[in-house]
Order: structure tokens, then sequence, then C-alpha cells
């Protein structure tokens, strides 16, 4: 069961990233096709393309890390309260507003 549950939470991981570096990357092309003309003959190809490279690359390494993290924190905040109901039902209401707050934090 776990590793089905880690296989699943991989492959939404993945479709995740892919549509988030999607959605970048497209607005990102578009910003550049609406510039004005002057804007490429201020600014050379290779600073654009240099920028455009940068941001893509800070996308595909940061936004994985961040999104894992935020899925796992996630996922075991709802472990806990599902545990925490489990066993005794009057500690829910508390239990809630802890990982609430810590999800606020992080």
């Amino acid at each position: 069961l776990s590793g089905i549950c880690y296989l699943l939470l991989c492959v939404i991981i993945i479709f995740v990233l892919l549509r988030c570096s999607d959605a970048l990357h497209d607005g990102m092309f578009y910003s550049i096709l609406k510039a004005n003309t002057s804007f490429f003959l201020r600014t050379p190809v290779g600073t654009i393309v240099n920028r455009f490279i940068q941001d893509i690359a800070v996308c595909d390494e940061l936004l994985p890390y961040h999104f894992t993290f935020f899925t796992v924190l996630t996922f075991q905040a709802l472990g806990v309260i599902v545990l925490t109901f489990s066993v005794n039902q009057i500690i829910l209401i508390p239990s809630i507003i802890v990982i609430v707050c810590l999800l606020l934090v992080f």
C-alpha cells in the first residue's frame, strides 16, 4: 500500500510539474512576443535567450523540490488528523488548528 501511494504521489508530482513548467514557459514566451520592436533593437538576442534559459532552469530546479515538500507535508498533516480522530474525537479541533498554523508558517 505504501509503494502504491508513493507511486501515485510521484505520478501526480510529474503531471503537476509538467503543467506548471509549461504554463510558465508559455507565459514567458507570450510576453516576449508581445514586446515592442524597440525592445528587440536595444536588447541583444543572446541576452534574451540567456535570461529565458536561466528562468526556466530556476523553475525546473526549485519547483519540484518545493512542490514535493508541500505535498509530503500535506499528506503528513492529513495522516495526523485521521489518526488523531480515530483515537480520540475530542482532540480533533485543536489538532486541526495546530496543523493549519504549521502549514501557514511553512
